[in-house]
């Protein structure tokens, strides 16, 4: 706790980004002078005391149109390379990606219509976290491509059976993308179309409005 006006000047505490750094420094200070623990920066799972309250009250962890978000992501994370194959496997679950920036990430839950920025879900939904997660599993399929080497003469019925079933596998994900980014380049063009007529529509309307002064003066 600290007193917001200074005993001996007077001046009243302004608090920003600078002092809430030097509070977190003297506070870890003191905590370490106590052997005490020093609090993580961000908890992994943020739950708001109104959140908490819905599922204590419900007994049902997925009440909270909140942690229904958080449990899309969870089935669904470790299985993306990218956001966009992400967002992808969010989208049957009834979740989206509103929006990303550089650093942040926002949700959203698509039959309540409500957004949430990743960083107050907790840190394991924020998008340097699941940057991180997709960077390894982009990796690890990168290693299992490069270990897909034909079997040799010595080879068993097993070893061919597996062979031809990881090699189906990857065609069937090479055809699942290709089908993922045909519909978003057509979606992309239907909404540039789309805003093309609007255009159209806008300029020729501004066209007759010109027309009919003219035809006043």
């Amino acid at each position: 706790m600290i007193n917001s006006v200074d005993l001996e000047t007077g001046k009243k505490f302004y608090n920003n980004k600078q002092a809430l750094k030097d509070i977190r420094q003297a506070n870890d200070e003191i905590s370490k002078t106590h052997n005490l623990s020093i609090p993580d920066k961000q908890a992994q799972i943020r739950y708001t005391q109104a959140e908490q309250n819905i599922m204590d009250k419900s007994k049902d962890v997925k009440a909270s149109w909140k942690n229904q978000i958080r449990i899309a992501i969870e089935d669904t994370k470790e299985q993306a390379a990218d956001f966009d194959e992400f967002n992808e496997l969010l989208k049957p679950k009834g979740v989206e990606i509103a929006r990303m920036t550089d650093k942040t990430i926002t949700y959203k839950h698509i039959k309540e219509d409500k957004k949430v920025r990743g960083s107050k879900l907790g840190e394991d939904y924020n998008k340097e976290e699941l940057d991180n997660g997709f960077r390894l599993e982009k990796q690890r399929r990168d290693r299992q491509s490069e270990r897909q080497i034909r079997p040799n003469i010595k080879a068993t019925k097993a070893d061919w059976d597996e062979f031809r079933e990881e090699n189906e596998r990857r065609e069937r994900e090479r055809r699942e993308q290709e089908r993922r980014e045909n519909e978003r380049i057509n979606a992309e063009n239907e909404r540039l179309r789309k805003q093309r007529e609007q255009e159209s529509r806008t300029t020729q309307s501004v066209n007759k409005k010109a027309r009919g002064i003219d035809l006043e003066l």
